[in-house]
């Protein structure tokens, strides 16, 4: 079944959120981006989440620039975790990147 990409970046933000109240993750958006890419991984067909997180990354990520590369750690995390883990991606990110 299809599932609307943006909705994995809605709830990418609602997890950071709810779990970061009052200011984003200390971690420069990489818990939301772990998030969004671990969703687009378990919710689209085979190896589609996975071009979508690379089309996301050419056109708004720059591989020189720390707060693009922490994005980019955090969905390299997402994109192992629909297979290392059985928890919700907001849980098993939360794991990864913890909010103490």
């Amino acid at each position: 079944m299809f599932h609307n990409p943006f909705d994995c970046m809605d709830r990418a933000q609602a997890a950071e959120d709810e779990n970061f109240p009052g200011f984003t993750d200390p971690y420069g958006g990489a818990y939301r981006h772990c998030v969004a890419a671990c969703c687009l991984v378990r919710t689209q067909p085979p190896g589609v989440g996975r071009c979508l997180i690379a089309l996301w990354d050419l056109l708004n990520e720059d591989a020189d620039n720390p707060n693009s590369q922490g994005d980019m750690a955090g969905e390299r995390e997402g994109r192992r975790l629909p297979k290392a883990s059985n928890r919700s991606c907001e849980d098993a990110c939360l794991e990864s990147y913890p909010n103490n």
